[in-house]
């Protein structure tokens, strides 16, 4: 016996799934065939597109620019928060061990 038939309804019945009637699907194949036509036969202006491609392609350069500007400033920042944190948690550690004899 498995918690499936233990917690099943007796009264419901089991809903099959609903299948398409050979109608709907004719008029929704129907419908996408109409709708391809239109959206194939629409020209793309490209130049648009390209304008837009080239103006990110030209500003990526400047963003790798300052990123590599900035990582070092960081890497000192990093470095010089290490450093006070490590002397302090050794000043702590000895303030605390000498802190039975106050």
């Amino acid at each position: 016996m498995t918690l499936l038939t233990i917690f099943k309804k007796k009264d419901v019945e089991e809903k099959k799934p609903r299948a398409f009637s050979k109608g709907k699907i004719a008029t929704l194949v129907g419908g996408a065939l109409l709708m391809m036509n239109p959206a194939s036969a629409a020209e793309v202006n490209w130049s648009e597109i390209t304008a837009v491609i080239d103006g990110f392609v030209g500003i990526v350069p400047s963003f790798a620019a300052m990123i590599s500007a900035v990582m070092p400033i960081l890497l000192v920042i990093a470095l010089y928060t290490f450093i006070i944190k490590f002397w302090d948690k050794i000043l702590h550690a000895i303030d605390s061990a000498f802190s039975g004899f106050r």
